[in-house]
């Protein structure tokens, strides 16, 4: 067991990410939960709670700056941990102390609580034990934590808490108790804490950027005229082989460039190549789309079922050179099929792909990358192999 001056390492993620954003169809809700997870690192990394300052500029800073000249961790006055990196959805930390850390826990877990209700946080830490090598104390540290980490995920459990009483008026969808009712135009309004949370998440990202509030504002805009040519497509890519590529980094220095150039490679390149194609469709109605989720290495857009095959094809088209793959996986439906449903299919068809990948891969093929769809037509009534097997 550490004492109190050694410094401890420790990993963050969130279990129930997919279920958390796609709990119901309202676009606003969906598009603010997901800024809610992008967020919520920041938000605890500048919470005022905290007993000392997280410093947080490791994407600018030299990892040498990290550590003194016996190799040792090295703090400022006034800290309590620097952040070592973040990337595909994980924050790693270097704590001044294992109290350091618990005290962080703390402030963090009650601003999840407070902000993403039914979000599970997952944390774990390991010693640091110095040789006078950083790299390499830093290895065996991530390694150890990560473990831990593994261990927290496997056993724990990912259920929502119940808050309600018998006489309590609850959501139909998420069984939460309603705490506000209203009216946005014609239609009643009915929301429950984690709605509120999400709705001002929503906010705060469109008044910081009009454009992104715009952008495939509803899911029945999105379809091209409701009743007749509705289908939209949930589109999710995701990069192959990341983990493994990830074991063979080394150091601080490594993960800090390979946090980086994932995100770079996988993210924003390839979301401002499928932007620039889908400005260029010449039906302006099935240009609309709007992005779920865009961190790490995983996108997730809602758009035109029109614009799927222009948004896949772009994408791929931005990875070649790069010496990075990913598979798609899209799930075309109606605007009011139920989208934690028809993500998953989405989800499942991305994985379709991986099989094949790794099929080829075990032939000695070179990587590749692959698509698969599947056309919700009949309703979603088990696993996309379920369904195929019964409609097919």
């Amino acid at each position: 067991m550490p004492d109190d001056t050694t410094p401890v390492l420790a990993v963050y993620d969130f279990r129930s990410k997919q279920e958390f954003i796609y709990r119901t169809n309202r676009m606003r809700e969906i598009t603010g939960a997901s800024e809610l997870i992008a967020s919520m690192y920041e938000r605890f990394l500048n919470c005022e709670n905290l007993i000392g300052r997280i410093r947080n500029d490791w994407a600018g800073e030299d990892p040498s700056e990290l550590f003194d000249l016996t190799g040792m961790p090295s703090f400022g006055d006034d800290e309590i941990g620097t952040v070592v990196y973040e990337g595909g959805g994980n924050l790693c930390v270097l704590y001044r102390n294992r109290e350091c850390y618990a005290q962080a826990n703390r402030v963090f877990s009650m601003l999840v609580l407070e902000e993403a209700y039914s979000l599970s946080l997952i944390a774990a830490c390991a010693p640091w034990e110095c040789s006078g090598d950083p790299d390499r104390d830093f290895d065996r540290a991530r390694a150890r934590a990560y473990r831990a980490f593994d261990a927290k995920k496997r056993t724990g459990g990912g259920g929502i808490p119940c808050n309600v009483l018998p006489f309590t008026q609850v959501d139909a969808v998420t069984y939460q108790a309603i705490v506000e009712k209203g009216r946005r135009g014609d239609d009643r309004v009915e929301l429950s804490r984690e709605s509120q949370c999400k709705l001002a998440a929503h906010r705060d990202r469109a008044q910081k950027d009009r454009a992104w509030e715009l952008q495939g504002k509803f899911v029945d805009e999105i379809g091209t005229e409701k009743g007749e040519d509705s289908l939209i497509a949930v589109v999710y890519f995701d990069g192959n082989s990341i983990g493994e590529r990830l074991k063979q980094v080394r150091g601080v220095r490594g993960m800090r460039s390979f946090s980086h150039e994932v995100h770079e490679t996988l993210v924003t390149n390839t979301e401002a190549a499928m932007k620039a194609a889908l400005l260029e469709m010449t039906d302006e109605r099935q240009r609309d789309y709007r992005v779920i989720v865009d961190h790490g290495d995983e996108i997730t857009l809602v758009c035109n079922a029109h614009a799927a095959p222009i948004a896949v094809d772009a994408y791929f088209r931005a990875l070649e050179g790069t010496g990075y793959h990913a598979c798609a996986g899209i799930a075309i439906c109606h605007s009011h099929d139920p989208f934690s449903e028809v993500y998953r299919i989405a989800e499942e068809c991305c994985e379709s792909g991986k099989e094949r990948n790794r099929e080829a891969q075990a032939r000695d093929e070179a990587e590749g990358s692959y698509v698969d769809f599947h056309f919700c037509r009949a309703g979603i009534t088990g696993s996309l192999g379920q369904v195929r097997g019964a409609q097919e």
